[in-house]
């Protein structure tokens, strides 16, 4: 009889799907909350202290700076030329609103520039390669469950339960990763085994964690 259980619970069937389908919806978020690779995900509101390493430009770009020089009657605007390799900002720099228009225009001219060389694509390839890597490290945690726990992984709402916890936290440190003053080391992991621990003891927690 105990053969028997063994062998149901090593292969996949029709009542398999709604799990495959649990493990897919979570492989897919936590790769859409993975970072984007854009240099627009720079966060730089006016007055804010810029957190990240001294930015270098990529390309000659020139833009037109107001000019409120009390002294000019016309006050033509000024225009202000970066070379390529010139420094935009350095960090703890505070943003006023001559460097946040020099950002603005600096990031859209590389948003333009990564669009017209394929980015869109290279985007894909990132995703893809999120994908395959979140797929086997959920695809470990779930062989490991149906070898060793395969009372949990009997029903979807276990494995739904196994996956949770990778797809919550993912969510917490997208969340964090939005204030560049916040680290995800903030966001208590320990959580996710302590309460596993309670249910099903410290061999899955650790799995787990």
């Amino acid at each position: 009889m105990q053969e028997a259980d063994k062998s149901n619970t090593s292969f996949f069937s029709v009542k398999d799907l709604p799990k495959l389908l649990i493990m897919l919806v979570a492989v897919t978020l936590i790769c859409l909350l993975f970072p984007r690779h854009e240099q627009a995900a720079y966060k730089y509101p006016l007055g804010q202290t810029w957190a990240y390493d001294d930015l270098m430009s990529k390309q000659d770009f020139t833009i037109q700076l107001p000019n409120n020089n009390p002294l000019d009657s016309v006050q033509t605007p000024i225009e202000v030329t970066y070379k390529e390799g010139q420094t935009l900002i350095t960090k703890g720099t505070t943003i006023t609103p001559a460097i946040h228009k020099t950002l603005r225009t600096y990031f859209g001219l590389q948003g333009e520039a990564a669009a017209s060389s394929g980015f869109k694509g290279q985007r894909l390839i990132y995703f893809a390669g999120y994908f395959i890597l979140t797929a086997l490290i959920l695809g470990a945690l779930l062989l490991f469950s149906m070898k060793y726990f395969p009372t949990i992984t009997h029903k979807a709402s276990g494995v739904l339960f196994l996956v949770v916890w990778p797809v919550l936290f993912s969510f917490l440190i997208f969340i964090v990763n939005l204030n560049s003053e916040l680290s995800p080391y903030l966001i208590p992991f320990c959580l996710a085994p302590i309460i596993v621990y309670n249910f099903y003891g410290g061999r899955l927690a650790l799995f787990i964690h």
